[in-house]
């Protein structure tokens, strides 16, 4: 049970930090093409598409990682819930998550409706990180005090 719960505290904090890095990358990518297009320099313009071009690559990896990070965090959810019931709301946010993953990938290529919804999505991720990396993180306190006082 511990090690489930240290995997999914991993799982979220490797998750949020890959989407707070994804989300700057995309504002600098942005503002070095705004720049080059407002000045109309080409020089600028064509440093900002290639800036643009290695932040969507890398954005593609990190979506692409954060996928099997949350498959993986579902099935330590679901683990976790089969031992005790008070972890089946961690189970039931990490199940909607991986499904909302697989919506934006599908809508995301949408200009209006995927911007929509990634932008809940990505709302809707912060909050279940978080919630995990607290509730993990209170469970293993209580774990590590619960066998503290047995072995005294």
């Amino acid at each position: 049970m511990r090690e489930n719960l240290k995997l999914l505290r991993t799982f979220s904090i490797t998750n949020l930090t890959l989407s707070i890095v994804a989300a700057i990358l995309l504002i600098i990518s942005l503002t070095m093409l705004s720049v080059g297009v407002a000045t109309e320099n080409r020089a600028a313009i064509v440093s900002g598409s290639i800036a643009t071009t290695v932040i969507i690559a890398f954005s593609v990896l990190a979506s692409i990682a954060a996928i099997v990070l949350v498959i993986l965090g579902t099935i330590k959810a679901y683990n976790l819930s089969k031992m005790s019931q008070k972890y089946s709301v961690i189970f039931i946010l990490w199940l909607i998550l991986a499904i909302s993953q697989v919506f934006n990938i599908m809508f995301v290529w949408i200009p209006i409706v995927g911007f929509v919804i990634g932008s809940m999505l990505s709302i809707y991720i912060i909050f279940v990180y978080i919630y995990t990396i607290i509730k993990t993180s209170g469970s293993l306190k209580e774990y590590i005090d619960f066998k503290e006082v047995e072995q005294n």
